[in-house]
């Protein structure tokens, strides 16, 4: 005779509670910043549970061509919304590619960032976040297009500050 093994049936209802639960706390957003290194951005987040992950689109307008790629996650700490009904903080590490095509030269750069914030609750749908840290320069190219005619303010600092203000709409 054929003994049944509990494992499979407590395995599926493992799975199927934790589901639940997850697909209970999911909420996703779009957002719009402005900071360094993500200058002026729009991008999507998608929250579940604790953490809140998201990338970014960005520019700045200049005559040069700026463009900031972001891809974050925001640990949130403390009680759920529902039970803090005005915020939460959260720390939030990140990596972002950044690339400048000025007149004389083309850069681009990778950096990890690494931040603390609060996420401040406006009303139901609109959040604000407010979040300062640090960013390492991880990689750099630079391409000389032509010699620059005027004075070179080349500054390397391979740790710069990263701060942002970010305004959150959940769909």
């Amino acid at each position: 005779m054929k003994t049944v093994s509990l494992v499979p049936l407590l395995v599926g209802m493992f799975l199927t509670c934790t589901t639940t639960y997850l697909t209970a706390q999911n909420h996703t957003y779009v957002s719009a910043a402005a900071g360094i290194p993500e200058l002026l951005s729009i991008g999507m987040r998608y929250q579940t549970v604790g953490i809140n992950i998201g990338a970014s689109v960005s520019t700045f307008p200049t005559a040069t061509t700026n463009l900031s790629v972001m891809l974050d996650a925001m640990i949130l700490f403390g009680a759920p919304q529902r039970e803090a009904p005005y915020g939460r903080w959260y720390v939030r590490p990140g990596v972002a590619y950044l690339y400048d095509d000025g007149e004389y030269k083309t850069e681009s750069y990778i950096y990890a960032n690494g931040r603390v914030g609060y996420v401040l609750l406006l009303n139901n749908p609109v959040s604000l976040c407010f979040d300062a840290g640090v960013m390492v320069e991880l990689q750099k190219t630079s391409v000389q297009k032509k010699p620059s005619s005027g004075w070179n303010f080349n500054f390397e600092f391979p740790v710069l500050p990263s701060i942002g203000v970010t305004v959150l709409y959940e769909l």
